[in-house]
C-alpha cells in the first residue's frame, strides 16, 4: 500500500511541474513591443482548435490560447482542449511547409501516426525540432492584421532545420 501511495505521489509531482508557458520567438520581428507566440486561432469561447496553429503577437499575461506545455514525453500539449501539437504530414512523411494542427495526444488516426507526428525536442540552438525528422518549426515571413488592427498573425510550418531563418525559428519558453 505504501508503494502505491509513493507511486501516485510521484505521478502528481511530475505533472505538477509541467507548467504552461508561452512559446515565444526570440526575435520579435515586426512586433518589438510584444513579439510572436504559438497561438490557437480565436480566444475565450471562440477558440478554433480545428484550425492550424499560428503565430500571433504575444499577449500580456498567459491566456489559454497561448498556453502550451512542453511535456517530458516530447509532446507540445495544449491544456485548454486537452490536445497536442501535431504535424499535419501523411503517415511518416513531413515535407517542408507542412502546417501544425491540434489533435488528440498519442492517438493514431487515419493517415496520422500520432506518436511520430507529435514528438518534438528543444535543441541547444533553441529550435523546436521534430524528433523523428530533420524538420523544425518556423514562422512565416509575412504578417497580417487580425480583426483588431493592434494584433497580427503569421503562418507556422515545418521546414528543414538547416535552411530555416534563425529569426523565425528560435524559441524560448516565456512565463509572462
Amino acid at each position: 500500500m505504501k508503494t502505491f501511495f509513493l507511486f501516485i505521489s510521484l505521478i502528481v509531482f511530475l505533472f505538477a511541474n509541467e507548467k504552461p508557458y508561452q512559446i515565444k520567438l526570440i526575435d520579435p520581428l515586426d512586433r518589438p513591443e510584444d513579439g510572436y507566440c504559438l497561438d490557437v486561432l480565436g480566444s475565450g469561447n471562440f477558440m478554433r482548435p480545428d484550425m492550424p496553429v499560428i503565430g500571433h503577437n504575444c499577449k500580456p499575461g498567459l491566456y489559454s490560447d497561448e498556453a502550451f506545455i512542453f511535456k517530458k514525453d516530447h509532446t507540445i500539449y495544449f491544456p485548454a482542449f486537452d490536445l497536442c501539437v501535431t504535424i499535419a504530414g501523411v503517415n511518416e512523411y513531413v515535407l517542408d511547409y507542412t502546417p501544425l494542427v491540434l489533435q488528440q495526444c498519442k492517438k493514431d488516426t487515419a493517415f496520422v501516426k500520432a506518436q511520430f507526428m507529435q514528438e518534438f525536442e528543444y535543441t541547444k540552438d533553441k529550435k523546436l525540432k521534430h524528433k523523428n525528422s530533420s524538420k523544425c518549426i518556423e514562422m512565416g515571413s509575412e504578417s497580417s492584421r487580425t480583426f483588431s488592427p493592434d494584433h497580427t498573425w503569421r503562418t507556422l510550418y515545418m521546414k528543414e532545420c538547416s535552411s530555416t531563418d534563425v529569426k523565425r525559428s528560435t524559441w524560448y519558453f516565456n512565463n509572462p
